[in-house]
């Protein structure tokens, strides 16, 4: 079958946990009242003795824009992360022992521990908001104090960064132009509209300019989607994820750019569920080389909307991953609305103690929910995709829609055994085990059993079989599962029966 044409019927058939847009309104409604309540404090006690007074005339701005334009900006992953951690501020000013690791961790990162101190520095951060939201409105947004920040600089929900090195004096928005100072000169940026492509590729095979300048962010396009490939706008003081980007030269985003368009097509093609809720809210991504960090791909429950990801030459594998981490993402929403565990936090990025089927590290338990969740949406993309691919991709598909359901079915049992839910975070449980076994019954329909041969996805393109230690065999399927357990299962904790064998009723 061409790839253009209809992958079947297998085409994301998953319940209300994985499509309900109510969480993603529930988290940004909170986000906002968020502000609101910190705007309101904020102006009824005056903790700070006047260093207070700009971000509150900031805000009355914000709070008078149109709908639309507030609601751009307050949909940028830096929105959450700014709110959460001034709601965290302002709560450490009135009570300096209660507990806020993200507001901690912020001040030790920006050299203020003093909580009065940290407060008037993130303050001084809601002028990038502020910002944005002027520009969305068409309305000036001069500063009475400039925002002193480094370069590059990006303007959040607008797709626009500020180019360069060194440090800028950002003295705010005016008729339609930026009004930076800098190493003595006052340039006037003017707005105007975004290059098209080919002025954006030859833009960012530029040296990184030697004075500042106004640039589109790289941005991959699907339909009237437009996912922005910024990797500036997750460089915050505290956040970690994007310390390993700024090895990476300034056109790399761009080059990314024609293999993610095609990504997303495949994605709309094969998942339309997905990619209309990626056009909700993804609106931030940023790749690099895998061997680059010690990660490979990560989403942070912090900055809802984005995610770091490793690249691929492959497209078929390069949307894998992309669905991948969107879920990440949704799961985090899910999360925001109703905890799944117990213990506070979310857990993901914690050291754990648990066998997990898709790691070579012990993992926490939120870990294994978020694999289990995440990889289900993984199956149905290429249950459907499977018949559009050819060749080593082909293979890889068949590989997948194999092993995920065994190995959502380990992380069921792990779950089962090991961890301590809410309400919410059972119930949801019982769900991924009821899709887990409906995905293990597609896949035998699908003829895909343990005896497939286990295929791996290279970051080059290619599909090599996964060989055995000796011999010149490869492994099948249901082998290379066995041999992951027997390798990483330290602690013995996967049962026989975890998951479905060959032969085993499905059902």
């Amino acid at each position: 079958m061409a790839d253009g044409e209809d992958g079947g019927r297998a085409r994301f058939p998953l319940p209300s946990p994985w499509t309900d847009r109510a969480p993603y309104r529930s988290r940004y409604e909170k986000s906002a009242r968020a502000l609101v309540a910190v705007a309101r404090t904020l102006e009824r006690e005056r903790p700070l003795g006047g260093r207070e007074d700009e971000f509150l005339e900031l805000w009355r701005l914000v709070e008078a824009a149109p709908p639309a334009a507030f609601s751009r900006v307050w949909t940028a992953p830096v929105s959450h992360w700014w709110v959460v951690l001034a709601y965290q501020l302002v709560g450490r000013v009135f009570s300096p022992r209660a507990h806020a690791p993200e507001a901690e961790a912020y001040g030790a990162a920006i050299g203020a521990p003093a909580p009065h101190d940290a407060l008037a520095r993130h303050l001084e951060e809601f002028k990038r908001l502020a910002l944005a939201v002027a520009l969305a409105a068409g309305v000036d947004c001069p500063f009475r104090k400039p925002l002193r920040t480094s370069l590059p600089f990006s303007i959040p929900g607008v797709g626009r960064v500020i180019e360069g090195e060194g440090g800028i004096a950002l003295d705010g928005l005016v008729a339609g132009a930026l009004i930076v100072g800098c190493a003595g000169d006052r340039l006037r940026m003017e707005i105007g509209d975004p290059p098209d492509r080919e002025e954006e590729i030859d833009r960012a095979r530029c040296a990184s300019p030697a004075r500042p300048r106004l640039a589109p962010c790289a941005t991959a396009r699907c339909d009237d989607y437009a996912l922005w490939l910024d990797p500036i706008a997750l460089r915050l003081p505290g956040v970690t994820i994007a310390e390993p980007l700024r090895e990476l030269p300034l056109d790399f985003q761009v080059r990314q750019v024609p293999l993610v368009e095609a990504a997303l097509a495949r994605i709309r093609r094969h998942q339309p569920e997905t990619f209309a809720q990626m056009r909700e809210v993804l609106s931030v991504a940023a790749f690099k080389p895998r061997e680059l960090g010690d990660f490979s791909n990560v989403s942070q429950s912090d900055l809802p909307g984005a995610f770091v990801c490793s690249t691929t030459a492959d497209p078929w594998v390069l949307a894998d991953s992309i669905i991948h981490e969107f879920h990440h993402n949704r799961l985090f929403f899910l999360q925001e609305a109703s905890p799944l565990f117990s213990e506070t936090g979310d857990g993901v990025a914690e050291r754990g103690e648990y066998y997990s089927p898709w790691r070579e590290d012990l993992r926490p338990l939120q870990g294994i929910f978020h694999g289990a969740y995440v990889y289900l949406p993984v199956f149905w993309f290429w249950a459907s995709a499977q018949r559009a691919v050819t060749d080593g991709a082909l293979r890889y598909a068949r590989d997948q829609i194999a092993r995920i359901p065994r190995q959502c079915a380990i992380a069921v049992g792990q779950l089962r055994r090991h961890a301590r839910l809410t309400d919410a975070g059972a119930e949801l449980l019982d769900v991924l085990a009821r899709e887990t076994e409906r995905a293990a019954r597609a896949a035998a329909e699908m003829g895909a059993g343990a005896e497939v041969p286990a295929t791996a996805a290279r970051d080059e393109g290619s599909f090599p079989a996964e060989e055995r230690t000796t011999g010149d065999l490869g492994l099948t399927v249901g082998e290379s599962l066995a041999a992951h357990v027997e390798r990483f299962d330290t602690r013995h904790q996967v049962q026989p029966g975890s998951a479905p064998t060959a032969s085993a009723d499905p059902r």
